[in-house]
C-alpha cells in the first residue's frame, strides 16, 4: 500500500512539475496527512504503556519520534537544500510529503539516490540544451565553477541578507541563460529507485 501511493503521488507530481513547474500543495499536503494518520494507526497499540512516569515519557518520546522524527528530519534537509538552490520549494515539499509512507531508512535510500539520479539527469538536460555540443557544455561548467569559487563574497552576502537560493542568486553563471529542469524528474527516479532496489 505504501509504495502504491508513494508511486502515484510521485508520477503525479513528475506530470505536474513537466507541465506547469509547479508542484501543488493540493497534492503534497493530503499524501502527508493521510501518511501521517496511517503511520499513527499502529502506533497506537503503545498507547497503554504512557504513564505520567518516567517510563510512560520515554514511551511518549519513543512513539513521537518514531511517528514524526523522519518527516521532521527529511524538513530540516529539504530547507537546506531549498537555501543552498538546489531543490526548489515544491521538490522539498514532496520529500516530505512521501515521509510518512517511507519512513526513515527508505528516505535515507531516496536521498542516496537523488544525487547521482539528479546529475545524470542533469548532464543529459543541458547536453540537449547545448545541442549536444559536448566541448561548450564542459567550457561553461568549468566557466561556471571558476566563477562560483570567485563569488564567495556575493554568497556571503547572499548569506547575510537572508536570501534563498544562495549559490544561485546574484551570481550571473554563464548557464544561467537556460531555464532550469524541473527537478521532479530526478526526484522521481530517486524515489522508485529507492522504492525498487534492493
Amino acid at each position: 500500500m505504501n509504495s502504491l501511493v508513494v508511486c502515484l503521488a510521485t508520477v503525479v507530481a513528475v506530470v505536474t512539475d513537466l507541465r506547469t513547474r509547479t508542484i501543488c500543495r493540493g497534492l503534497t499536503i493530503p499524501v502527508f496527512l493521510f501518511g501521517l494518520a496511517w503511520t499513527a494507526v499502529p502506533l497506537t497499540r503503545l498507547l497503554p504503556e504512557v504513564a505520567c512516569d518516567r517510563r510512560g515519557m520515554s514511551v511518549l518520546v519513543g512513539i513521537l519520534w518514531t511517528w514524526l522524527g523522519p518527516s521532521l528530519l527529511v524538513a530540516v534537509y529539504s530547507i537546506f537544500l531549498f537555501w543552498l538552490g538546489i531543490i526548489d520549494g515544491g521538490d522539498g515539499q514532496f520529500l516530505i510529503a512521501i515521509t510518512p509512507w517511507c519512513g526513515g531508512s527508505q528516505m535515507l535510500k531516496i536521498l542516496w539516490f537523488f544525487y547521482p539520479a539528479a546529475f545524470g539527469y542533469l548532464f543529459f538536460y543541458l547536453l540537449y540544451q547545448y545541442r549536444f555540443d559536448l566541448k561548450a557544455l564542459l567550457e561553461d561548467q568549468v566557466r561556471d565553477f571558476v566563477l562560483l569559487l570567485r563569488c564567495w563574497p556575493v554568497v556571503w552576502a547572499n548569506i547575510k541578507n537572508c536570501e534563498s537560493q544562495v549559490l544561485v542568486n546574484n551570481i550571473p553563471y554563464s548557464s544561467g541563460r537556460l531555464e532550469r529542469p524541473p527537478g521532479m524528474v530526478a526526484i522521481g527516479v530517486a524515489v522508485l529507485l529507492g522504492l525498487f532496489c534492493r
